[in-house]
């Protein structure tokens, strides 16, 4: 293949042109899509404000659902135009970038996103609190005390579904922006090129902070340890097999299993992912784990609600999915460039997004007689899905 630099003069500046005026047609498309992606918000206000207006008129549970549902849509199309725009910037430097730097053989042109790269890091505040906000306005609206009506059930399976596009977009346009990220990581190193994956080399582990020695080594052992002695002493203090015919039993192994799982997730994180953010999660986990003992009534049985169970048990796979949107990124991408990594924590925000949608419409729309069994073999089923996909090597296909 001809090298484009042994072009003529006149044919490397005619090819620079049709680069250029690319370039600056993406870079306007990401302009208005960024004016889009920000113009949503007043409009939000504006329509919360209208519907503050129609509540002494219109039904108030119809305006609440369409308030979450409309809510929803904005909060849809904010991720989808900030993934038009990662998109965008996905292709200039993956693509465009690499021809204009072939074209003149310099790597330092513009690096305007690799300098904004290394101000970033891995999360970008911004990018996740839709999302939060739409799991948020579902299971409060969802565990409203008021009967259940038509209009509510209605209102449940939209906003879930709309819920769960806002919640897949977000990842999308995370995932996105990480990938150029690689991209960018990739050229600094000299190589535009995406790098081939390279065999593990097994070597001394990287020192972790300060914040992961804390959990790893304090915190989920004291959790661990503290719901076996409640387990321990619930069976000491009733060793009938009465026992053994309330769910809550198992619900409370389940949950022990539960911990360990994201106790061995935790453990085999990267040192470099580890910081001051995920420690803040696992530490709100940790606080919902007690909470759920508390609530299966260990060790009190009069403390025992199923239904405040199942609420921190929602709330966990919302600290599992921004966890995931966290740790992610660059640490673990770097470790391959098939998409394994991203098509894994794909699944695992997947997996993450059904539970929180059964354990908080299940209780809602079920019978307790069959649901409480259900809700047992549900997270069984998913800690299964979820241990084996969290340790599956990251360049392993997923299917």
């Amino acid at each position: 293949m001809q090298d484009s630099r042994s072009d003529s003069p006149k044919a490397v500046s005619a090819s620079l042109q049709v680069y250029l005026a690319e370039y600056q047609a993406l870079t306007t498309r990401n302009t208005y899509w960024m004016t889009l992606q920000y113009a949503l918000f007043p409009i939000l206000l504006l329509f919360l404000a209208i519907v503050a207006q129609m509540w002494e008129t219109f039904d108030h549970k119809l305006l609440v659902w369409l308030s979450v549902c409309a809510i929803d849509a904005i909060f849809f199309s904010h991720y989808q135009a900030g993934w038009e725009s990662y998109n965008n910037i996905l292709y200039l430097e993956t693509t465009l970038r690499k021809k204009i730097l072939e074209l003149l053989g310099n790597r330092e042109l513009l690096g305007y996103e690799a300098f904004l790269k290394t101000q970033r890091g891995t999360l970008v505040w911004w990018e996740p609190p839709a999302a939060a906000a739409s799991l948020a306005l579902l299971a409060i609206a969802s565990f409203c005390e008021r009967p259940l009506s038509t209009i509510d059930y209605g209102g449940i399976a939209i906003s879930a579904l709309l819920t769960a596009g806002v919640v897949w977009s977000a990842v999308r346009m995370i995932g996105t922006r990480l990938r150029f990220s690689a991209a960018i990581a990739s050229t600094a190193q000299g190589n535009t090129a995406t790098p081939l994956p390279a065999p593990r080399e097994e070597g001394p582990k990287e020192p972790r902070s300060s914040y992961g020695t804390l959990m790893v080594a304090l915190f989920y052992p004291a959790v661990v340890g503290t719901g076996f002695v409640l387990l321990l002493q619930k069976m000491a203090a009733d060793p009938s097999i009465s026992l053994w015919l309330h769910v809550t039993t198992y619900f409370a192994i389940v949950l022990l299993f539960y911990t360990s799982i994201t106790f061995l997730v935790t453990e085999e994180l990267a040192a470099s992912a580890y910081g001051l953010p995920t420690f803040a999660l696992d530490s709100m986990e940790i606080f919902l784990i007690l909470l759920a003992f508390w609530f299966l009534g260990f060790p009190l049985a009069e403390a025992r609600d199923l239904r405040s169970f199942y609420l921190c048990i929602a709330l966990m796979q919302v600290v599992h999915i921004l966890w995931r949107l966290i740790t992610g990124g660059e640490a673990r991408r770097a470790e391959t460039a098939d998409g394994g990594v991203r098509g894994k924590n794909r699944w695992l925000v997947a997996i993450n997004a059904a539970a929180f949608l059964f354990f908080t419409l299940g209780p809602r729309l079920a019978d307790a007689r069959w649901f409480d069994p259900a809700a047992v073999a549900f997270m069984a089923v998913m800690l299964v899905l979820y241990r084996y996909l969290a340790s599956r090597p990251a360049s392993a296909r997923t299917v």
